[in-house]
């Protein structure tokens, strides 16, 4: 492509263009991008200096994808923060709102500025061209690197085995730091090492070659030749990992890595994925670095209430709902037994789709409509003593077993139109989000369970629901404020 062309002013059409594809890209996060009007305008201002260009921005896009793209997810809705490229001078600030209809993040894209040193109080997501080696990494991690640099050239690489593989993992961690060269110990005599090897480090451009690793006791583990070429160019300090000694006591017995539905949940906990919760079991066990944090986050998922049991799909769920699993059968049962225990935990504060999109946070793969349709089948499908009937879109009627699930999203509605809500012998009964919302905050505020165990029980009722609807629309103005008293009231002659 010419620069003539490059620099032209981006166009409506790129941008949409642009905009399919970044969807394509996030989808995985469960996020759409989106850009403001004023997006196109900015990015074809004068102040930028330098025209904004449409392969800048599709690699700034890239690498934030790239390094930032699960904490971004993760930020949650109603969150704002800025996209920066180091390169480029480049600087997007975004907002996240939550999609109800599409159950997806919404990453609207607010404006854009080519602006050195951009300055914002928001959480930032700055990006570069060359990638920078982290500050701190695990030990399974820097053996990982090292096995994988130095395939090859040490024969312990290839054995986790080795002493040499143990010794790297007995760390706590390798840290980066400034070292000074001629305080860098060294069991190797020089004239022991491919003396070619060193000459061509010599005749290099050092800093474009990794830092060197030290082991905790002064061992080198990767580096000897670099360190005869930054003596011979007379360097004085230089980056190198050094390994800090492990202060938790290796041969404590932590057990195992958690079945996955269980790690789902403490990823759910946690706010993070079961990628990073599975390595950080592994480095517990094998280092016992992070011990006390991981058996913290075990004792807050056991008291979400009872054990994960085998989830069990229907036998008729291989045709044709099957069809709409992307992901191998047990990653959707592990998915499924989450949800299940954080739905029914107690004082859950969350719908099952909000509940869905937690976990489709913690798994690549997981799409969070699809989980949360998969599960509302299996169990409105169980269901038969009592259901509701409800049309969130014209046309659309749904099943519903739940009714604490229909009245919290009748409250999320933007509208106060009544919303009829019919039973299985289609009698029908209307309810505002105004009045569904009352209920819901009313339904938190109460502080025993067995009082919203109560409440529950009625609303699987006919006339228990009608009940406690009638009773909100009763006490209008005082209904919140009287929680307790206007709930705690049904507590007597359930009909069932």
């Amino acid at each position: 492509m010419r620069l003539d062309e490059i620099e032209q002013p981006i166009t409506n059409a790129q941008l949409n263009a642009l905009e399919k594809a970044l969807d394509n890209l996030f989808s995985s996060l469960n996020i759409d991008v989106e850009f403001t009007r004023h997006f196109i305008d900015r990015a074809n201002d004068d102040r930028n200096g330098q025209q904004i260009t449409m392969p800048e921005l599709v690699n700034l896009f890239k690498k934030e994808y790239k390094r930032w793209g699960k904490p971004i997810a993760q930020l949650g809705p109603d969150a704002e923060a800025v996209m920066k490229d180091l390169e480029s001078n480049i600087n997007i600030p975004f907002a996240l709102r939550w999609d109800r209809d599409n159950e997806e993040l919404d990453l609207i894209a607010k404006t854009v500025m080519r602006k050195k040193n951009f300055k914002t109080s928001n959480k930032e997501f700055p990006v570069e061209s060359i990638e920078e080696s982290p500050s701190v990494i695990s030990s399974q991690q820097m053996l990982a690197k090292l096995s994988k640099e130095m395939q090859g050239t040490h024969t312990g690489t290839s054995n986790p085995n080795s002493d040499w593989s143990k010794f790297v993992l007995s760390h706590k961690g390798f840290t980066l730091k400034d070292v000074q060269v001629d305080q860098i110990p060294t069991a190797v005599n020089s004239d022991g090492m491919s003396q070619a090897n060193i000459e061509k480090y010599k005749q290099a451009d050092l800093s474009k070659f990794p830092p060197m690793v030290i082991g905790n006791d002064g061992y080198i583990l990767d580096g000897n030749h670099r360190l005869q070429a930054y003596k011979a160019q007379g360097i004085k300090k230089v980056k190198a990992y050094v390994g800090e000694e492990s202060t938790v006591d290796v041969s404590e017995d932590f057990g195992s890595v958690p079945p996955l539905a269980e790690l789902i949940i403490m990823a759910v906990l946690a706010k993070t994925t079961v990628d990073v919760l599975k390595g950080m079991f592994k480095v517990a066990i094998t280092t016992g670095k992070g011990i006390k944090k991981l058996r913290s986050l075990q004792q807050k998922t056991k008291r979400l209430g009872q054990n994960i049991a085998d989830y069990a799909l229907p036998e008729d769920f291989s045709h044709p709902d099957k069809a709409i699993l992307n992901v191998p059968e047990r990653y959707m049962k592990a998915a499924l037994d989450a949800l299940h225990r954080l739905v029914t935990s107690k004082g859950n504060r969350q719908s099952v789709s909000g509940y869905a999109f937690d976990i489709s946070r913690t798994m690549h793969g997981i799409n969070a409509r699809e989980l949360a349709d998969v599960y509302n089948k299996i169990h409105e499908s169980n269901e038969d003593d009592f259901y509701l009937i409800v049309e969130y879109n014209k046309g659309q009627p749904v099943k519903q077993s739940d009714p604490l699930r229909v009245l919290d999203n009748l409250a999320a509605r933007k509208d106060n139109m009544p919303f009829p809500i019919k039973f299985k012998d289609n009698e029908e009964i209307k309810v505002t989000p105004e009045l569904a919302k009352r209920f819901t905050m009313a339904y938190h505020d109460i502080a025993r369970p067995e009082q919203k165990e109560i409440i529950k029980q009625y609303l699987r009722t006919k006339e228990g629901f009608k009940k406690i609807v009638n009773k909100m629309q009763l006490n209008k103005n005082n209904f919140g404020k009287n929680a307790n008293a206007n709930l705690a009231s049904l507590d007597r002659n359930i009909k069932n």
